[in-house]
């Protein structure tokens, strides 16, 4: 759901859309990215049949894991109308 909402913003964002912050509090959910070649489809089932929410993506890393309670925030930050890079 939040993936779905960055493309949206992105896909509508202007110079004049201002920087915000968005909150999330998520149940159990585990996000498996591309470097964890360990992490088996067992797994994942048997994760699910534990009540969590698992994915793969197609992003770097290893395994991320949200579970209750714990607050995720994403700035959302327009760099060039800041005039900052991402080296910068």
């Amino acid at each position: 759901m939040m993936i779905l909402f960055m493309i949206t913003f992105n896909s509508c964002n202007t110079p004049l859309t201002p920087d915000d912050n968005y909150y999330i509090s998520m149940l159990m959910i585990l996000i498996v990215g591309l470097r964890d070649k360990a992490f088996t489809d067992e797994d994942m089932d048997r994760l699910k049949a534990l009540g969590a929410d698992v994915h793969r993506t197609n992003r770097g890393g290893l395994a991320t894991f949200h579970g209750p309670g714990q607050l995720v925030a994403y700035p959302i930050i327009n760099l060039k109308k800041h005039s900052i890079g991402l080296r910068e």
